[in-house]
């Protein structure tokens, strides 16, 4: 995702393939994501 917000065309074979993604449109700044495992976690991403 790093690489497609920098506005890259992007190639990845693995458990997905990918070929020649791109982004259209972009965010004005890219979103931050987090995985949260707990309630606990969750609220720390929050802030």
């Amino acid at each position: 995702m790093c690489r497609l917000w920098d506005g890259e065309v992007v190639t990845h074979h693995g458990r997905v393939d990918v070929e020649q993604a791109t982004l259209y449109s972009q965010p004005e700044t890219p979103p931050l994501i987090g995985a949260a495992l707990s309630e606990e976690t969750a609220a720390w991403l929050g802030e």
